[in-house]
């Protein structure tokens, strides 16, 4: 299950997957949340979903990713994005960031 929480990041998302199966983002409505079917890679069913902004926040990333795990039973959940907080001299686009310590920052 990939998670997005801003156009720019799902369009590039539904975009890659397109060029890559040849097959548009198939709408999946479950449980009262909307889920894409991006298709199969290597054997592996791809969904994709949008959260809101926020972790805790209603339609948030942990009620989203939650309901994720309940109505698809992912293998894994990937947030996909543009990294806020991102160190452009560090980083480049594309870079694969993995969080060694995550802290919040919301109230």
């Amino acid at each position: 299950l990939l998670v997005t929480v801003n156009e720019i990041e799902t369009k590039a998302v539904h975009s890659e997957f397109k060029r890559f199966t040849g097959e548009g983002a198939v709408p999946d409505p479950r449980d009262g949340c909307l889920y894409y079917n991006l298709g199969t890679v290597n054997d592996t069913s791809i969904y994709h979903t949008v959260s809101e902004m926020g972790s805790s926040s209603p339609g948030g990333m942990q009620q989203t990713v939650g309901k994720g795990i309940r109505s698809l039973a992912p293998g894994a959940v990937i947030a996909v994005g543009v990294a806020f907080g991102v160190n452009n001299e560090k980083q480049n686009i594309g870079d694969i960031l993995i969080s060694k310590q995550l802290a919040l920052y919301e109230p």
